[in-house]
């Protein structure tokens, strides 16, 4: 897909994705001190297949390291990302989530 654009909205707590500048997922997440804990990912189902939540989600996951946060993957689709990427594992706290 061309004209993909991921966009931090901290006011919001979420990553958008966009597809030709027309929002198409999001990844919510909430801070908790030093930690960004992602709780809920989602792309619409017209783009589903694509890709675009494994963007979104590296997205997500490279600004946090670089803002100097650590991640907790509450949300299913991002513990599966860091379950099998495994270059996130100096970042990731375990939840505590039941």
């Amino acid at each position: 897909m061309d004209n993909v654009a991921i966009h931090h909205s901290p006011d919001r707590q979420r990553y958008e994705i966009t597809v030709d500048d027309e929002p198409v997922g999001l990844s919510r997440y909430r801070d908790d001190g030093g930690t960004r804990v992602f709780t809920h990912t989602e792309v619409d189902s017209a783009y589903q297949g694509h890709g675009l939540a494994t963007q979104l989600i590296r997205g997500a996951l490279d600004d946090t390291r670089s803002s100097g946060l650590r991640i907790v993957a509450v949300c299913p689709m991002v513990a599966a990302f860091v379950g099998k990427h495994h270059d996130y594992d100096d970042i990731l706290d375990q939840s505590e989530a039941t």
